[in-house]
């Protein structure tokens, strides 16, 4: 196998199940976004960033009032959706708005 062939067979089907639950919640309470142009109109990299970690604090606290691992799933989907759409010209550069403390930017790690 290339290393650089994709293995998607390999992602649990209950993290693929919990994320795609959680996109049809977000989808029914937030009816103008768009999560095929990188979410909510407006949303930066950053926003994701900064969603996901609340929610893996939310988790690491025990909070159970919603399915905080699964929002943690999907706002790192909207991430690497908006590395990979930048990097190919769809979303414009600002749309990456993380930090970059000295370290070069990439696509994400080997995208073809």
């Amino acid at each position: 196998m290339n290393t650089h062939d994709s293995s998607p067979g390999l992602i649990s089907p209950f993290f693929l199940n919990r994320v795609g639950l959680r996109l049809a919640e977000g989808v029914a309470t937030h009816p103008d976004s768009d999560y095929n142009r990188g979410g909510a109109p407006g949303f930066t990299a950053f926003d994701y960033y900064d969603k996901a970690m609340r929610h893996l604090v939310q988790y690491a606290l025990g909070c159970t009032d919603e399915d905080h691992l699964a929002a943690v799933g999907c706002n790192i989907n909207f991430l690497i959706d908006i590395q990979a759409k930048v990097a190919r010209g769809v979303l414009p550069p600002e749309a990456d708005n993380m930090p970059c403390y000295g370290a070069e930017k990439e696509d994400g790690g080997g995208e073809q």
